[in-house]
């Protein structure tokens, strides 16, 4: 490796420069003609395969060769001082032009390599939640603002076109319908609406028979906040729904068939078709709230109890009047669900196994849906999903936390469980009031909202 005309520029050095060439910090050195002669080889060299340390190197010992030549001429010492320090200055700035050349090559490669590196990371991320939508079972569909289909996964092109290939009308929407004909009605009302997700149950004629389904839709939004198109996730209830129709029946000895109140309440769910008036479906939730009562004797004025509390506890934090008489309504019927509980899960003196106690979550879903049917419960039906949310996250059905849980359900779960201490149940004695008052002080921060605790003592302190 050799470094061709170096002799030449420190020749025109010497002729145009008549001081030490003492390194300036402020100076510009992109500018010195010296320092360009050190960029204009390293960029040669570079090009080449020469390392920075292996250039330097060898310009170490050209610096040295060059410094023999003016001590072999025996110059007068203050000339050849000057003479030394001259030619090293100029190794120097050669040396700077190098040094400049090589870091900012070595920024351009880290630049592109870090954008290399994020298009990866990027690229990585679009497989992975590509891939993860592609897998789900349930159908998925992506809107665009104009709610025309942008993008589905395998699941929804099996049941939007009657395929069963894999990837089939995914890659060429042109023989993709380009809307979701049964939805219509609902998205208009969903996009032109202030609310960021809607959540209802629909019934749907398919190639194979009649289907029901949850339908989830949520809004997405840009960067800035601007309405980018919705995306709609679908889950098949049929088989739940079927079970639940051929389950909730009372013993032979009751007065009630609940089996067919509920096919009546559960149909009424279903907008497409609504067979009763306004009346008609609230009285068949209020006759099977008291069908529930009849059953469930063991809690015999638990709701009355309920109702008292929650008004104290909501006049306590200052909810205003409506919202108090919506959580009465909602304690009223918080556990209307459990008319499709089995008596030997419902009644039963000890400890429920895994599976009956699965069997018990479902009370809270049963119960929405019976809300959902009818117009005097609708609106509290999300809160009767909800009720036994933890604030940890730890409870069912949806597994929400903290303040994701509604402000009514967290007031409804310290209330009724220190109702439920504080009250005979076949398998325990009634706790006293301050063991109820302790026990909700431990579940804090794991079970009930802490600040609601707080105000739930002092309003039982408070009590006369």
């Amino acid at each position: 490796m050799s470094i061709v005309n170096l002799s030449d520029t420190i020749i025109s050095a010497l002729q145009n420069n008549d001081n030490s060439l003492e390194l300036d910090p402020d100076e510009n050195y992109v500018l010195d003609p010296i320092a360009a002669y050190g960029i204009t080889q390293a960029k040669k060299h570079r090009v080449r395969g020469i390392s920075l340390g292996m250039f330097l190197g060898l310009f170490k010992y050209y610096r040295q060769s060059y410094l023999d030549l003016v001590k072999i001429e025996k110059f007068e010492q203050e000339l050849s001082e000057f003479y030394c320090l001259f030619i090293s200055r100029i190794f120097d700035r050669i040396e700077i032009g190098v040094c400049l050349e090589w870091a900012k090559e070595n920024e351009i490669n880290d630049y592109v390599a870090g954008l290399q590196n994020n298009n990866r990371i990027i690229t990585n991320e679009k497989n992975k939640y590509l891939t993860i939508c592609e897998s789900l079972p349930n159908p998925t569909i992506l809107l665009d603002e104009n709610n025309q289909i942008d993008y589905m996964n395998h699941s929804a092109s099996v049941f939007l076109n009657s395929s069963h290939n894999p990837g089939a009308n995914y890659y060429n929407f042109k023989h993709a319908q380009a809307q979701v004909p049964w939805l219509i009605e609902e998205l208009n009302t969903f996009t032109n609406g202030h609310e960021q997700e809607l959540f209802f149950e629909k019934r749907i004629n398919v190639s194979d028979g009649t289907h029901y389904y949850e339908i989830k839709m949520k809004k997405m939004l840009d960067i800035s906040g601007k309405f980018n198109g919705t995306v709609i996730s679908m889950n098949d209830i049929t088989e739940r729904i079927k079970a639940y129709i051929n389950r909730f029946a009372v013993s032979a000895e009751g007065p009630l068939n609940l089996s067919n109140l509920f096919k009546e309440a559960d149909n009424n769910m279903y907008r497409e078709k609504l067979y009763h008036s306004q009346s008609s479906r609230s009285a068949i939730v209020k006759t099977l709230m008291k069908a529930l009562e009849a059953r469930d004797y063991i809690t015999e004025g638990h709701a009355d109890r309920l109702q008292t509390l929650v008004s104290s506890m909501a006049s306590f934090i200052g909810l205003p009047e409506q919202k108090i008489i919506d959580l009465r309504l909602f304690a009223q019927f918080h556990d209307i669900g459990k008319v499709g509980i089995p008596d030997r899960i419902l009644f039963k003196a000890g400890p429920l196994t895994a599976e009956e106690f699965t069997e018990m979550q479902r009370h809270c879903e049963i119960g929405y849906r019976i809300a959902k049917s009818a117009p005097d419960l609708n609106y509290v039906a999300d809160w009767i999903l909800n009720h036994h949310e933890w604030w940890d996250g730890q409870g069912y059905p949806l597994g929400l936390q903290g303040e994701e849980i509604p402000l009514e359900c967290r007031i409804l779960a310290i209330t009724d469980a220190y109702d439920a201490m504080t009250s005979h149940r076949p398998y325990r004695k009634a706790m006293l009031h301050e063991e109820a008052l302790q026990e909700l002080k431990k579940c804090a921060n794991i079970q009930f909202d802490p600040q609601l605790v707080q105000a739930f003592i002092k309003v039982i302190e408070e009590r006369p």
